[in-house]
């Protein structure tokens, strides 16, 4: 039932990435990548999370550019226990994408999740900001 309803908010997600997407011209193309690594500022807070969808790649960028339409976050499947790409945090995000909208309940700050404070599998902090990206 939770990788569904994962999978579900991600295919609404991409959905409306598609129809509310920028302009071609809106930023110059970047390469593409497979898999990027993007870090996030919530409130002061930085941590990283892998990205691994083409869309949600580009939401990022637009993002970082400044050319985005629409404010968006990352939501993912916390995994405590090893920091892989999160470095400095003892968890990290799976299944990460860009999301326009998520619920309350996992919205918050990478400290939460280190305190286990987040009651929910997912952690989507609706202010976080991409302030970088690096391609895997």
């Amino acid at each position: 039932m939770r990788k569904f309803a994962l999978a579900a908010l991600a295919a609404i997600t991409v959905a409306v990435s598609a129809v509310s997407g920028s302009p071609a011209s809106a930023a110059p193309a970047a390469p593409a990548a497979a898999s990027v690594i993007v870090t996030f500022d919530a409130k002061g807070e930085i941590f990283r999370a892998r990205l691994d969808d083409a869309a949600s790649i580009q939401v990022a960028r637009e993002l970082l550019a400044g050319t985005a339409q629409y404010p968006a976050h990352p939501n993912g499947t916390i995994v405590y226990g090893s920091a892989r790409e999160n470095v400095g945090w003892s968890w990290h995000l799976e299944d990460t994408f860009m999301a326009d909208i998520s619920a309350e309940v996992c919205d918050g700050l990478p400290s939460d999740v280190e305190k286990h404070a987040i009651t929910v599998p997912y952690f989507c902090p609706w202010g976080a900001e991409v302030i970088a990206i690096q391609n895997v």
